[in-house]
């Protein structure tokens, strides 16, 4: 499966700050989101999972919203994953609500 726009996006950021480093993590992507036992949404939300609780609410937590919603996910999914995860860590899911559904 080729990149989707959102991380052809995210390589070409990269690609200012080390050529070298971009190349690896492309090829990475590639390799990571076209793993046939999830789907590109579910591999979204699961990113999103490890964003609240990494607490990674920037690009990282942008980027994976948008491949969720590119796949499908809605405003509705994010409120329901959200909720779930706020039954293992209250204030990561406060913190990562703000940045996810603003």
């Amino acid at each position: 499966m080729p990149l989707t726009d959102a991380l052809v996006r995210a390589v070409r950021v990269l690609e200012d700050v080390d050529p070298g480093l971009a190349a690896f993590t492309e090829d990475q992507l590639a390799q990571r989101w076209a793993r046939p036992h999830l789907s590109v949404r579910e591999r979204a939300i699961a990113c999103l999972t490890v964003d609240v609780f990494y607490q990674t609410l920037g690009e990282s937590m942008r980027l994976h919203a948008e491949l969720a919603r590119t796949a499908g996910a809605t405003e509705e999914t994010f409120r329901d994953l959200l909720r779930g995860l706020a039954e293992f860590g209250l204030a990561r899911v406060w913190a990562a609500a703000r940045e996810l559904l603003s």
